[in-house]
């Protein structure tokens, strides 16, 4: 649900130029301007608007609406949210009695929640586009370089592209009074309480995360009469499966060719829970046509992984649905503790971990590791901003200026991390990427789906972090606690007797030493016939050693230069950039350059898109 609030008005005339419509609310001095059908959800004392869902799981799953109010009366006497309180959302929350008004987010805050408190007005919104109807915004110059040339073409923090707008950071809660515009800022910093430093673990704790992670899936599908569950084959899609009933009424979603070895895994897992199965293939939206670019920009500001499209070009609106998504954060495997993680420490740890199943070496955590993390987290992503590129992009800043505020951005995140002292340093790699990679590109995903569905990511909500967080990182890195978790539940020892995509052939729960080996064996074989297809120029050859998603075919799309060149008929973002990205994508049709996933140039798009939206709305468009 996409609205505006604020103590001024919006602009009607600005909504039909860009096709919305537009619904109206009076709260108290307040104006809450919503999509057409937008659920306002209100009783005695409170008006509560929210994207994604909150449950009090003291109550029955049922009594959703006594759910969203008891959750706002406990946030409105305390943060963090005691634990009875769960759920993925961002909230807004007036109150009759006093005309307060309370903002928050979850502990990830992928739902975004844009907002500016000046001296006479305040505005509330769910997205920039919502934010330019109630007043002529200027852009923000640092937020727009942030999106064309920072990390995964990404705001860091709190910054926008609307100057004077913040964005609510992970965990954030906001109170004000509109006549004394007293500001309260609070966070919740209840990640990672670990207890114990032993590795061992009982199956009395794989009982009680399986329970916490099945009650958060029946509470957040409680109030749908139809699931949806987007289905890779992968280990956290298969502990969502695990989670339905078996032969409910669930259609499981993917995309790709039927011939693609992922889509029959995936179809594999579905018939296994008698469930119908959808899976929808169209290379064309992979570079796709301006007018689909503007209009997932408007809906949902989130298109970067173009892949969705072919689920949702091909399927009817179903907002009375659920579709659930897998764990963007990946907490349970550990895949974003970058020191384990990589192809390298994999192999390098292989005899060690795998074999001899000994411990990954941890370092404690001190304020002068975290010192010397942060300085060189800061250098690590101020190197993205060079004057060569930063030369490329039209923006009015200078470099000198830029810098600094980028370097305030990353402090002021980085100050998140901080907050929750953590145990280990290698700690601080994930955290910080859930704080940025799974807020922004992969929770992309979350929104995208939200234009169609109701999308939500049990993996990430309040409850099921907190409880994945608190598991010793020996025992989540290396699908410990993962391999442990499906062996010792009968709703998931089925699922793991299908293998996976990156280990073909052989059943998920043969020794993990196997799995191992033939993960190795595959990755080698694909490194040989990728380096082959490089060598002779030649896209027909066999790009892999399974049929999947073949990018070397999407690249031969007739229409991308085209398609390119209407991305930026009108250009926001500077010539030279624009045509930098050009020639990058057009090296890796012609296989100068391997072709990977093109979300760098559909978020490129994505943002220009947005400027071009945004830009009617100011009185001085220039």
């Amino acid at each position: 649900m996409n609205f505006v609030i604020t103590n001024t008005s919006i602009d009607f005339n600005k909504a039909e130029t860009l096709a919305i419509q537009i619904q109206e609310k009076s709260i108290g001095e307040y104006n809450v301007y919503t999509e057409k059908n937008a659920k306002v959800y209100e009783n005695s004392e409170y008006v509560v608007c929210i994207r994604g869902y909150i449950s009090d799981l003291s109550l029955p799953k049922e009594a959703v609406e006594k759910q969203i109010f008891s959750a706002v009366n406990k946030i409105v006497e305390n943060w963090p949210v005691p634990d009875e309180i769960t759920g993925s959302f961002t909230l807004v929350i007036f109150s009759k009695k006093d005309s307060k008004i309370i903002f928050c987010n979850d502990l990830i805050g992928v739902y975004p929640l844009y907002y500016s408190i000046k001296k006479e007005s305040i505005i509330i919104a769910s997205s920039t586009i919502f934010a330019s109807l109630a007043e002529d915004i200027e852009l923000d110059a640092v937020g727009i370089t942030q999106r064309a040339i920072g990390k995964e073409f990404s705001n860091i923090g709190s910054r926008t592209i609307l100057n004077g707008f913040r964005r609510l950071l992970p965990g954030e809660y906001i109170s004000l009074k509109n006549k004394s515009f007293s500001i309260i800022k609070k966070y919740d910093n209840s990640l990672y309480k670990i207890n114990t430093t032993k590795r061992k673990l009982t199956i009395n704790n794989y009982k009680t995360f399986w329970s916490c992670y099945k009650k958060e899936v029946s509470y957040a599908t409680a109030k749908f009469n139809k699931t949806y569950l987007a289905l890779s084959g992968g280990m956290d899609s298969r502990l969502l499966l695990g989670t339905l009933s078996d032969n409910s009424n669930t259609t499981c979603l993917t995309y790709g060719n039927s011939e693609s070895y992922e889509v029959k895994i995936a179809k594999r897992l579905a018939t296994l829970k008698g469930f119908e199965f959808k899976n929808y293939s169209d290379l064309d939206l992979y570079f796709p046509s301006p007018k689909i670019i503007q209009k997932y920009t408007l809906k949902t500001e989130a298109l970067n992984i173009a892949s969705w499209l072919e689920i949702l070009e091909n399927y009817s609106q179903d907002k009375d649905a659920v579709i659930l998504l897998g764990d963007m954060c990946e907490v349970l495997p550990a895949r974003n503790i970058k020191t384990f993680s990589s192809r390298e420490s994999r192999i390098s740890n292989f005899f060690k971990t795998h074999v001899l199943n000994k411990d990954y070496n941890l370092t404690l955590a001190n304020n002068a590791t975290f010192i010397s993390w942060k300085n060189a987290k800061i250098k690590k992503e101020l190197q993205r901003y060079t004057k060569q590129k930063f030369a490329k992009l039209e923006v009015t800043i200078d470099y000198e200026d830029l810098i600094k505020k980028v370097t305030l951005d990353l402090e002021e995140l980085l100050g998140r991390v901080e907050a929750h002292k953590l145990p280990y340093v290698e700690l601080y790699d994930e955290l910080y990427s859930w704080y940025t990679h799974a807020r922004i590109p992969m929770g992309k995903q979350i929104l995208i789906c939200d234009s169609k569905f109701s999308a939500i990511s049990p993996s990430m909500t309040i409850a099921v972090l907190r409880a994945a967080s608190k598991i010793h990182p020996n025992n989540r890195l290396n699908y410990r606690f993962m391999n442990a978790l499906f062996a010792s539940n009968k709703e998931l020892k089925k699922l793991n007797r299908i293998p996976t995509n990156q280990s073909p052939i052989i059943p998920r729960n043969f020794p993990s030493i196997l799995v191992f080996a033939v993960w190795g064996i595959r990755s080698k074989i694909d490194q040989y016939l990728i380096r082959k297809v490089l060598k002779k120029k030649n896209p027909n050859l066999r790009y892999r050693l399974f049929k999947g998603l073949n990018w070397v075919k999407i690249y031969q799309n007739e229409n991308i230069k085209e398609r390119l060149n209407n991305y930026f008929n009108t250009n926001y973002l500077g010539e030279e950039l624009v045509n930098n990205y050009k020639e990058t994508i057009l090296k890796r049709q012609s296989l100068e350059k391997w072709p990977l996933t093109n979300s760098d140039i559909i978020s490129l798009a994505s943002l220009n898109s947005e400027l071009h939206l945004i830009k009617p709305l100011k009185k001085n468009k220039k």
